[in-house]
């Protein structure tokens, strides 16, 4: 079951550089709301959207790029699926609402922010249509990105069988996905403008916490690289998805992945906060002496042992569990767990060495 009804995932916990400092109660709040839009809410937000910053495959031209978005829900709205007792109410399209973080202020910042967090999104590089917008409530900005999961292809194919067709006997006549030929035996061929859904996002009810709290990673992560400015020292190899690949295939890929790179990430992360907090001497400085970065040994070690994790394609939990991570051969539901569980035990352990070092 889709939701479609707003739900919002808070954080209340101290996060320095996401979102408001106040210094009186030294508290900070942020969140990503994520809401599924029907074609009439997707309509009625194209409406209001003002102060686009970035806009991905769609027209150069503001208006236009309303224009097309329009013309994608007129196009949801003509393929709704029909069913017996009621309509099949489409999603039409995703909106992500981010709080801006204070100290995100020029264009410049805001774009590169957008930027890295919808490729966390989109790994793969759908060419879906975007939109990211800017709106203020107050004293307070978000960062609104509306998206369709629908590509623009534009082309003429071959069309194909929808579902497979019987006859009077039973007998399969015409096999779901077959191509259609006309009397005289020729393909039928169709001009098409947009690709099935990609399936960026398939939520529901029991999952909907956790791709929340993936997109809180996502844009936590895409924040701290703009405002800690961190170089990138460690690296873990990971396997390019292809869009043409079956949906499980793809996303046994990107959860992997991500998890790969939220491991490098907060061990370069950790890397930088240990030179900022603990600065040689300039006299030192300026002797040729490299600084020294305080346990930089033990980040190193962690670093590998989960490198060697991911290699492996297995480990050990803390209770001696062994659990798959592997591309292959492994259920999606028990190899998101497993992820779940290497990541946290790896937040465990960086926590251990250095507090704070993940918030």
């Amino acid at each position: 079951m889709m939701i479609s009804s707003v739900t919002v995932m808070q954080m209340n916990n101290y996060i320095s550089d996401i979102a408001f400092d106040f210094d009186d109660i030294k508290q900070i709040k942020t969140y990503v709301k994520v809401l599924m839009l029907h074609i009439n809410g997707f309509r009625r937000e194209l409406n209001r959207v003002n102060n686009i910053i970035l806009s991905y495959n769609l027209p150069d031209n503001p208006s236009e790029q309303i224009s097309f978005l329009k013309q994608l829900s007129n196009y949801e709205k003509e393929h709704e699926y029909n069913y017996s007792n009621s309509t099949y109410k489409a999603i039409c399209g995703i909106q992500l609402e981010l709080l801006l973080p204070r100290k995100i202020r020029t264009v410049n910042q805001k774009r590169k922010l957008i930027n890295r967090f919808i490729k966390r999104i989109n790994p793969i590089g759908y060419k879906i249509p975007i939109l990211a917008y800017e709106e203020k409530r107050g004293s307070a900005s978000y960062i609104k990105i509306l998206l369709n999961e629908r590509e623009f292809i534009n082309h003429t194919e071959a069309k194909t069988y929808d579902r497979n067709y019987y006859d009077k006997h039973g007998n399969i006549t015409h096999k779901k996905g077959e191509i259609m030929l006309d009397k005289n035996g020729n393909q039928v061929m169709q001009h098409v403008l947009w690709s099935k859904k990609t399936r960026l996002f398939t939520i529901n009810k029991q999952n909907f916490k956790r791709i929340t709290q993936q997109l809180i990673d996502h844009y936590v992560e895409a924040v701290k690289s703009i405002i800690d400015k961190i170089n990138t020292r460690f690296r873990i190899r990971k396997k390019a998805a292809k869009g043409q690949w079956h949906y499980f295939n793809r996303k046994v890929c990107t959860e992997i992945n991500v998890t790969k790179q939220y491991v490098e990430f907060y061990c370069n992360h950790a890397v930088m906060k240990q030179k900022q907090a603990h600065q040689n001497p300039w006299y030192e400085q300026h002797r040729g002496k490299a600084a020294p970065v305080p346990k930089i040994k033990e980040i190193i070690a962690l670093f590998h042992k989960f490198k060697n994790r991911f290699e492996k394609q297995s480990f050990h939990d803390k209770d001696g569990i062994l659990r798959n991570i592997a591309y292959k051969h492994v259920p999606l539901p028990e190899l998101q767990q497993n992820l779940d569980i290497l990541k946290q035990e790896f937040k465990n352990e960086l926590v251990s060495i250095i507090p704070n070092s993940i918030n």
